[in-house]
């Protein structure tokens, strides 16, 4: 006799069709869920659902939640069907709500006015926020861009204004974006000032300033007898022939003579040491396109622009173990040595110069008077170059020197920053 009634059957399946996906944070309070049930059999039946520790209790699909405090949540649901029979492993979704948005903070970016020798300023900005998240920059006036700290930023001359913005993993963004404003100013030469003051000077004047990326001067290809100047280029010489050995204190004291006190004799006695090709080719490694070599070391020529380019990068033809001896030569000149650009030294630059002096050509006639400068300042370093032709005494050019130098060099900051 056949069994009557209704057999065994398979209990429904459990499937959540769409809402928070698992361990997902989402930044609404209240989510949205669908869901359905699958397998045999296919008559109606209904849903049960549970949000974290409650009991279950039925529902329809969909289901909206909320709104939700902040933090991790737990839905679950089972199907029954008609028969009562339910679903023993129940669909579970895990998520975060999380609907605070992050507070983005800069730690580290420019501020005020930052001075500058260079085309632009590298700047390193730094920033974070009170949670994990994605970053979004602003600089200026242009469109927000995906960035990550830290960010580093080549400022021209200028107003300069940065905003950083915090997405959080939810996607909560900071409605307050942290913000910094800052001004890159670069110093130049004053050239147009010291072009008029040389107008109204007798003889001929040029001058150039290198800072590197460029070099400002006027008439600064010109050339001119180096007299004493040449000495700086004398002594490079000298202690490149002496690149592996320590100096004597006789050698000490004959490079002091030519550069402290500006010794002709001493000069002369260098040049017959390390002979004449041997600063030509000086010469040719610096760069220098105008200088012309002379047996008589006075009369080698060349012009402003080489000679503050020599200048700016004299540690490159001085070797290592002689700087220190080079650079206190230059800046410990005598007293009676010490006129044109040692009155206008700027402060908090380290000026070393030499300065020379002699009679002028037989095109401007007069006396010559030309000084060559290196200013240093925590790495920063200007070179600068004034000569001067056809002056009517010594005295007159250097008050001529004094004055270039007081207008080229005017407004030069105490602080540089380097890129």
């Amino acid at each position: 006799m056949a069994a009557s009634g209704r057999g065994p059957v398979d209990p429904p399946d459990t499937v959540i069709a769409s809402g928070p996906e698992a361990g997902s944070r989402i930044k609404w309070s209240k989510p949205r869920f669908e869901f359905l049930s699958v397998g045999t059999p296919a008559e109606a039946g209904w849903f049960e659902c549970r949000l974290d520790r409650s009991v279950f209790s039925a529902c329809m699909s969909p289901l909206a939640l909320g709104p939700l405090q902040d933090g991790w949540h737990r839905f679950g649901v089972r199907a029954v069907d008609t028969a009562g029979v339910r679903d023993p492993t129940a669909a579970l979704r895990s998520f975060v709500v999380d609907t605070r948005s992050p507070k983005t903070r800069i730690r580290r970016a420019p501020h005020g006015t930052i001075h500058t020798l260079d085309r632009r300023v590298r700047s390193t900005i730094r920033f974070d926020a009170d949670e994990r998240a994605r970053y979004r920059c602003r600089l200026d006036g242009h469109r927000w861009q995906r960035c990550r700290s830290p960010l580093t930023i080549a400022a021209r001359p200028g107003r300069h204004r940065l905003a950083v913005r915090a997405t959080d993993l939810a996607g909560n963004s900071d409605p307050t974006p942290s913000v910094r404003s800052w001004r890159v100013d670069r110093w130049q030469p004053h050239i147009a000032a010291a072009r008029r003051y040389a107008a109204g000077r007798s003889g001929a004047i040029s001058f150039a300033v290198d800072v590197g990326w460029r070099d400002y001067g006027s008439a600064g290809s010109r050339t001119a007898p180096m007299a004493s100047t040449v000495k700086v280029m004398l002594m490079a010489a000298y202690l490149r022939k002496r690149r592996h050995d320590g100096l004597q204190s006789s050698e000490k004291s004959l490079i002091s003579a030519m550069i402290r006190h500006s010794d002709n004799g001493a000069a002369t006695e260098i040049r017959n040491r390390v002979g004449g090709p041997a600063i030509e080719r000086l010469a040719r490694r610096a760069g220098m396109k105008d200088f012309r070599y002379n047996p008589v070391w006075g009369l080698c020529r060349t012009s402003a622009r080489d000679q503050a380019a020599f200048m700016r990068r004299l540690e490159a033809w001085i070797p290592a173990r002689h700087e220190a001896f080079a650079h206190d030569q230059l800046r410990q000149i005598v007293p009676a040595q010490r006129w044109g650009i040692a009155a206008v030294r700027p402060r908090g630059w380290r000026l070393e110069f030499k300065g020379g002096w002699g009679i002028s050509d037989g095109r401007y006639g007069g006396t010559v008077n030309h000084q060559v400068a290196l200013l240093r300042r925590h790495g920063t370093k200007i070179g600068v170059a004034i000569l001067t032709q056809g002056n009517a005494s010594h005295s007159y050019g250097a008050a001529t020197l004094e004055g270039v130098a007081k207008r080229l060099l005017g407004g030069l900051p105490r602080s540089i920053r380097k890129p």
